[in-house]
């Protein structure tokens, strides 16, 4: 780590530089992703205690539904044989607790979803919950507190415009119950 200074508008602070390593983990090279196209998006999840990288969407065809998870102390991919039930590519994606993750937005082709869905871990149950107040892709999104997501920027599709937007979701056992739209 390197601590530089910087300044900005006649305010100075320090920013911490990381060193990123190469994809190996403990001396041994990381095996290529199953999905290796573009525009998926991943989250991190322990269930039962293992800890896995899920990844989604993406691609075209049928990898638009894909869900593949990473075995982290394996060092093994896996194609899942269960798919989501709206074509994602560029969405974003939150883990609730260790048995649920939520897929928010992104676009299928020239369509931009408002769409969200929410994956049980356990069952490999895939649920479309209500549409978001904001149609979005590309976002990046937030968990706060356990009970509270925010979902910040983000744009209209592929290369399309860029949005000035916010949204927050809460979880209240582990199910999405409000939507708000921040920025008008």
């Amino acid at each position: 780590m390197t601590l530089i200074p910087v300044s900005n508008k006649g305010i100075r602070y320090w920013v911490r530089i990381l060193q990123m390593k190469p994809l190996q983990q403990h001396g041994r090279l990381l095996p290529p992703p199953p999905k290796a196209q573009s525009r998926t998006f991943c989250v991190y999840a322990r269930p039962g205690g293992t800890e896995y990288i899920y990844q989604f969407g993406g691609g075209s065809g049928a990898q638009l539904k894909s869900i593949a998870r990473y075995d982290i102390a394996a060092n093994s991919w896996t194609t899942l044989v269960q798919v989501l039930n709206l074509d994602v590519s560029s969405g974003a994606a939150i883990n609730d607790g260790d048995s649920v993750i939520y897929i928010f937005g992104g676009n299928s082709g020239t369509l931009t979803l408002g769409s969200t869905q929410k994956f049980n871990i356990g069952t490999g149950i895939v649920t479309t919950l209500a549409n978001m107040p904001v149609l979005i892709t590309d976002a990046a999104v937030v968990k706060y507190r356990d009970s509270l997501v925010y979902l910040v920027g983000g744009g209209t599709g592929l290369f399309g415009a860029a949005m000035l937007t916010m949204c927050r979701f809460i979880i209240l056992n582990r199910t999405l119950i409000q939507q708000r739209h921040l920025i008008r």
